[in-house]
This record gives C-alpha cells, structure tokens and sequence, in this order.
C-alpha cells in the first residue's frame, strides 16, 4: 500500500482534502510567483507546522500531496522535507519504508541528515538491525549518526563496545554521547569505563556537566 494509499484509506489518519487546498494552493501560487529556495521553504514550513500542532498525519498528507503534485525533484524540496516526514511516521514502519524509499530514489540519503532521520526511523520501528545496516553503510557519519545507534542497543556490553568504538574512532562526543553511554555503565564491567567518561566530562565545559544531570 503507498503512502497516498494509505492515508486515503484511513480516514482517521488524514484530513479531508479541502483542509490541505489551501496550502497546497499557496505553496503553487508561491512555486509560480517566487523563487525555487521560497517555495521549498513553503512546504517545509506547512509540514513542520503540521508536526508542531501534533498532527502527524497532517504533514504526511502535505508531504504525499505536494508530491502527487509534481514536488518530488531536488529542485523544488531539499533534503530537510524527507526528515521531516520521516520524523511524522513515529515509526510506523509501513510509512516510514516508503519515505525511505523516496529518500532512495531521489538521491537524499547521500545526505547525512536523511540517514540519521532513516535510521531513527527503524530503531523506533524495533527494526535496529535495519538501522545498524545503514550505519554501516555511511561513508561520513556524523556524531547524531553515531548517537543514534548507541541509543538503539538494549544490551549493555554491546553498547560499551560501541562506546568504546566511538572513541578509538576519533567521534567528538557531545552531551547526548555522555549520557547515553554513561546509562550503559552499570556492574562492575561497565565501571571502568565509566570513570573514564566521568573524568572527561569533568575536564569537559561546564555545560555539558548541566546537561548531563543526574547521570553522574
């Protein structure tokens, strides 16, 4: 079923038409009268709206429609439209595989935002094996790319050899790093490393110590 399909289909998961004709209408008026950089922020606004409201099957419905409509080419929405519609499946595989897809399709994975946003996708899916797939495809992960699988590990020992991974690598941990991989430090085999962490992130800006809380 395509993602048009499905939201046609399931009344209670999209909106009568005419309450997406008016943005869809504008974001033409404005595709037509403006430049290409305003109509994609157009579109990127309506659905990030649409998601601010609480209202994910609203921004998939402007996502399905504006691509029904012809706004599916990398000249007319950039790669911050996937991840946004990625992010209003709330991982719900079935949508989440056909944005995927698309992503695929039109080139936007070799973004490395879209990955992440994909990946994210999966693991909130329970589908990790399909993010940690991904990752491992990534020629330049980023620290989100790299976060992201470590929030995905449910097995601790599994999770600190990633940690462990990570840091032989060369990443930058930031705040999310840290207390990730210090909720993953618990018996006497995550120990150690946990003192590691906790001597770095004492020699480390005073905000990240914020930010970190009561982890430590």
């Amino acid at each position: 079923m395509t993602l048009l399909s499905y939201l046609h289909c399931n009344p209670s998961k999209s909106l009568p038409f005419q309450r997406f004709r008016y943005p869809l209408i504008s974001a033409h008026k404005v595709f037509d009268g403006s430049s290409q950089r305003n109509a994609t922020t157009y579109i990127n606004h309506s659905i990030s709206e649409s998601l601010r409201r609480g209202s994910p099957s609203q921004a998939l419905s402007i996502f399905a429609k504006n691509l029904q409509l012809g706004f599916s080419g990398r000249n007319i929405i950039n790669e911050v439209t996937p991840c946004l519609a990625l992010k209003a499946c709330r991982g719900d595989p079935r949508l989440g595989c056909q944005v995927h897809g698309f992503s695929v399709t039109s080139g936007f994975t070799s973004f490395v935002c879209v990955s992440n946003a994909v990946m994210s996708m999966y693991s909130k899916a329970g589908r990790f094996d399909n993010a940690l797939c991904i990752f491992e495809s990534l020629v330049d992960p980023d620290v989100v790319s790299w976060n992201t699988i470590l929030s995905g590990f449910d097995d601790s020992q599994v999770a600190l050899s990633f940690v462990v991974r990570m840091r032989s690598t060369g990443v930058v941990f930031d705040a999310f790093t840290y207390s990730t991989a210090l909720s993953f430090c618990v018996g006497s085999e995550g120990f150690g490393l946990g003192l590691q962490l906790h001597s770095i992130v004492v020699k480390t800006d005073w905000r990240v110590m914020l930010s970190l809380g009561t982890r430590l």
